[in-house]
């Protein structure tokens, strides 16, 4: 894997996005810009009921919290997560 520096694997987010009461959801990726803020695309988070967020998901350390609010600019495709850290 290719490293870019200024940029930690670490704060790679997996979102686990819920869409209805039937179980629909969607996957997406986001980055963390602080301990309780991820950056994404507001097309990853558009229409969600609720949404989950993962870090270093399927390892023995992963991390995970709920959503507490969003900020959505579908204008320019960007939302800001926040959630509880």
């Amino acid at each position: 894997m290719t490293r870019v520096p200024g940029l930690e694997i670490d704060r790679v987010a997996e979102i686990l996005i819920n869409l209805g009461t039937d179980g629909r959801g969607r996957r997406g990726a986001g980055y963390r810009a602080t301990s309780a803020i991820v950056l994404t695309g507001a097309h990853v988070v558009h229409g969600a009921l609720s949404a989950r967020v993962r870090f270093e998901a399927d390892q023995p350390g992963v991390l995970s919290a709920d959503e507490t609010g969003v900020l959505e600019v579908p204008e320019i495709d960007r939302a800001a997560n926040r959630y509880a850290s």
